[in-house]
């Protein structure tokens, strides 16, 4: 007869696979009362399988090399043999030595029969205890020492890594035995290991008997070994929790598996009570959010979400205006990079050819009617602070327009962009700032500058600040205008805690991610050595005086 070819030979490993399949589960159940010569008939049949199966395993070694079968089937041969060996009780065990095989194998220097291997997965521990125990822990014929060596060979990765401090010695070998046993010999966790690999097994993408054959061996082995850890009223609760909390958020996953007590299965109502509890607090932290975006409705048409950073404050708008200048959907005049590249003497001429009005640079009205009642930050003369020129240049606009407009406030960058080249007046107003214990991602505080702006109904935060801190940000794009037509954009939103240094006082808010917030403030040196500050003082900022970034804005 023809040699079969390589899936043939599978078919008939797959086959004999599962004959050794079915009377371990025999053995294993506790529906069946077995005497002592059913096991020994049992046990015989399972020595015939297991040879038959290695010649199968052998030829396919031949044809497929790299596959890598042949330890999953005497894991599952020595966990057959040593549950019927345990039945038979220890008349038996003397025996043990003489019914060991001489295992066929493709290469000649592998062992006779292999040792139970454990690498610290929680569902594998009971086959491999009992394993370990019936081939090493009871054969009196081996010294502690060879049984610590034995037992060092089997374990792998994290379950070595809880015996391989102990020095190999007689006295340390229980004491290694008892830590293993300590950390791995939990019911309860076993049980929803179990749980969890057998609702988490891979679906079959086509039809394959080979594919259907491991998943019913696997299904099989895993449902076998609940019963003997709980009873079905806790299967039913742990499956039913296992899918409820694998279709919650990640933050309620984490609160139940925080909750959660080893020592016992958990219940459904248990698990309901945290749902519930945290259905609750999400509730109402929804319903605080609905307030508060509820009194911002009466001035704006939609929830803000950038401060106006402009010195003085002033409220908020959203707007979906483009720029006037370019175009550009992204920001307004008073923020669009070209623009601002003119000289002053430009954007006065460019301004009056667009139509727009010399105090907010709006469009629709002129200096007279403007509506903001601000003047430059620089002069405070009533014209737009990206207009201010020396007093040696000609006038920004004509008597009338002079005479009769204010001017809206424009953001502290803007301002230190048009005044880089010019003289700092000697008088500066000094604007509110505190440094400030901010929570970064690992839950330690960094000190962060914050500008107090009561004018703002929003909270910001500088993006290189929140990059620093690790925050994890959302994607949130609005576009800000104030007063007038200033537009501001931001694409993200993060959540952090703020701590004073001086008291415990601390507070969680959500900060909206800018860019940048302001420019160095103040925008030059002050000297305050003539102030008499009492040294008693604790200061909110002690560097007030001193120009300094600003990491984040709190509103009012």
């Amino acid at each position: 007869m023809a040699e079969p070819n390589l899936e043939e030979l599978k078919q008939q490993r797959a086959s004999t696979r599962g004959s050794i399949t079915c009377i371990k589960n025999i053995v294993e159940s506790t529906a069946y009362v077995l005497t002592s010569t059913e096991l020994e008939c049992r046990l015989g049949i399972l020595e015939s399988y297991f040879k038959q199966i290695l010649v199968y395993q052998t030829k396919i070694e031949v044809l497929a090399p790299t596959d890598t079968c042949r330890g999953e089937i005497e894991d599952l041969y020595i966990t057959a043999k040593t549950k019927i060996l345990s039945l038979l009780g220890t008349n038996r065990r003397s025996c043990v030595a003489d019914m060991t095989l001489s295992i066929p194998h493709s290469t000649s220097h592998l062992p006779k029969q292999r040792l139970p291997r454990f690498s610290g997965k929680y569902s594998d521990y009971k086959n491999f205890i009992n394993s370990f125990n019936n081939l090493i822990e009871n054969d009196s014929s081996l010294t502690k020492i060879e049984k610590f060596n034995y037992l060092l060979s089997c374990l792998t990765d994290q379950s070595l890594g809880t015996v391989k401090a102990y020095q190999v010695t007689e006295a340390n070998y229980p004491k290694a035995l008892a830590s293993l046993k300590e950390r791995y010999d939990n019911d309860c966790l076993i049980f929803l290991k179990c749980i969890s690999q057998l609702i988490e097994l891979p679906k079959i993408p086509k039809a394959s008997s080979v594919s259907l054959r491991s998943l019913v061996d696997n299904i099989s082995a895993l449902f076998s070994s609940l019963p003997s850890i709980g009873s079905y009223e806790n299967i039913c609760n742990a499956i039913i929790i296992h899918i409820a909390i694998s279709k919650v958020d990640q933050d309620t996953q984490s609160k139940w598996d925080e909750q959660l007590d080893y020592k016992k299965l958990p219940e459904w109502k248990e698990c309901a009570s945290v749902l519930n509890k945290r259905c609750q607090f999400l509730e109402a932290r929804d319903s605080k959010q609905s307030r508060s975006e509820s009194t911002l409705k009466p001035a704006i048409k939609s929830k803000p979400t950038f401060a106006n950073h402009h010195l003085p404050q002033t409220s908020l708008a959203v707007s979906q205006r483009s720029c006037i200048y370019c175009g550009d959907r992204t920001h307004s005049i008073t923020n669009c990079k070209t623009f601002l590249e003119l000289s002053v003497m430009d954007r006065f001429w460019k301004s009056k050819k667009l139509g727009l009005c010399l105090n907010c640079l709006g469009k629709g009205h002129n200096v007279s009617r403007c509506p903001s009642h601000y003047k430059c930050q620089v002069c405070k003369q009533p014209h737009h602070s990206l207009l201010h020129r020396n007093k040696s240049t000609e006038p920004v606009a004509d008597s009338t327009d002079v005479q009769q407009h204010t001017s809206q406030p424009t953001s502290s960058a803007a301002v230190h962009s048009a005044m880089e080249k010019e003289r700092i007046p000697e008088g500066q107003v000094i604007v509110a700032t505190a440094l400030v214990l901010v929570k970064d991602s690992s839950g330690g505080f960094q000190l962060g500058r914050v500008l107090l702006d009561s004018g703002s109904q929003v909270n910001f935060i500088n993006e290189k600040f929140a990059n620093s801190l690790g925050l994890q940000k959302d994607k949130k794009i609005v576009d800000i205008v104030g007063i007038g037509t200033t537009e501001t954009k931001t694409k993200h939103q993060t959540q952090t805690t703020i701590r004073s240094r001086y008291s415990n006082f601390e507070i969680s808010l959500e900060f909206l991610v800018a860019p940048s917030i302001t420019g160095y403030q103040p925008e030059a040196a002050l000297n305050v050595s003539g102030w008499n500050i009492p040294i008693s003082s604790e200061l909110a900022d002690e560097s007030f005086n001193r120009p300094g970034q600003i990491d984040l804005l709190l509103g009012a």
